[in-house]
C-alpha cells in the first residue's frame, strides 16, 4: 500500500483494521482470495443498512478495500480483484438534497439553550449535550450555514476576510464572497473559529440531528432553495 505522509499511513491503517475485522464478522469462514464481488456488495449494503454510515464514510472504506486488493494481485498472487466487477455503486443520500422547513430551523436555533441540552444529554451520550458551552457554539455555527450556505468545514473555519474579499470553498475550490447579513453580525467576532477540529464539527451535527432529525447538509439546502426562490421572484 502507498501512503503520501505519515498521517496517511495512520488513517488508512486504521481503516483496514476495522474493515478487517468487520469481513471477520460478515465472512468468518473465508480467506482474502475465497472474497468475490457478491461478498463486497454484502459489506457495501452492510455499511449503509446496518452501520448507517455516512456515504463519504462508506465511499472511503470501499477505496481503501480496492487499494487493498489492487496490491494483492500484485504481490501476493491473488488471481482477481474482487472490488473491480459487478460492485455496486455507492450514491449519494436523496435525504442530504432534502430541505429543513425554515420553522422547525428558526426554532431549534433560537431555543438553543444550556438548560435544552441538559434535557438530552442522559438520551444522547458522548455526543457533547453535557458541555453548556455548545449550545452557544451550535446556534452560531448552524445559523452562521443557515445565512451563506457554506458546506461546514468551510463554516468553522470562515474568517472575517472571507466577508470582505472572495475565499475558496475547500472542497470545489470554487470562489465565494459571503454577505454578513445582520442575523450574522450581531454574534460580532463569536462568528469565528467556533470550533478547532473535525470531531468538534461532526458531533454539532450530530446534536442538530437529534434536536431535529435533519443533517448540516439539509441546512445548506435549505439556503440554496432560498436564494432560489428570491432570484425567480425578483424581477429584472
Amino acid at each position: 500500500l502507498t501512503f503520501s505522509s505519515d498521517a496517511n499511513r495512520k488513517h488508512k491503517t486504521n481503516n483496514i483494521n476495522k474493515i478487517g475485522k468487520w469481513f471477520s464478522n460478515l465472512f468468518p469462514d473465508k480467506l482474502v482470495h475465497e472474497i468475490s464481488f457478491t461478498h463486497v456488495n454484502t459489506f457495501v449494503k452492510w455499511m449503509d443498512e446496518e452501520l448507517g454510515l455516512a456515504k463519504r464514510t462508506q465511499s472511503d472504506n470501499l477505496s481503501i478495500l480496492k487499494q487493498f486488493y489492487k496490491w494483492a494481485v500484485l504481490h501476493y498472487g491473488l488471481k482477481k480483484n474482487p472490488t473491480v466487477d459487478g460492485v455496486m455503486k455507492i450514491k449519494q443520500k436523496d435525504a442530504d438534497k432534502i430541505e429543513i422547513p425554515g420553522k422547525l430551523l428558526f426554532g431549534t436555533i433560537n431555543s438553543l439553550a444550556p438548560k435544552l441540552y441538559e434535557q438530552y444529554d442522559n438520551s444522547h451520550k458522548k455526543i457533547g449535550f453535557s458541555d453548556p458551552n455548545n449550545a452557544r457554539k451550535d446556534q452560531i455555527f448552524w445559523t452562521l450555514i443557515a445565512f451563506t450556505g457554506a458546506w461546514p468545514v468551510d463554516a468553522m473555519n470562515m474568517k472575517p476576510n472571507d466577508f470582505i474579499s472572495h475565499s475558496r470553498r475547500k472542497k470545489s475550490n470554487v470562489k465565494v464572497k459571503y454577505v454578513m447579513v445582520p442575523q450574522l453580525a450581531k454574534f460580532g467576532s463569536d462568528l469565528f473559529g467556533i470550533f478547532h477540529s473535525k470531531s468538534e464539527r461532526d458531533y454539532s451535527g450530530k446534536r442538530f440531528k437529534a434536536l431535529t432529525g435533519y443533517t448540516l447538509k439539509n441546512i445548506r439546502t435549505f439556503f440554496l432553495n432560498e436564494m432560489h426562490k428570491e432570484l425567480k421572484d425578483t424581477e429584472l
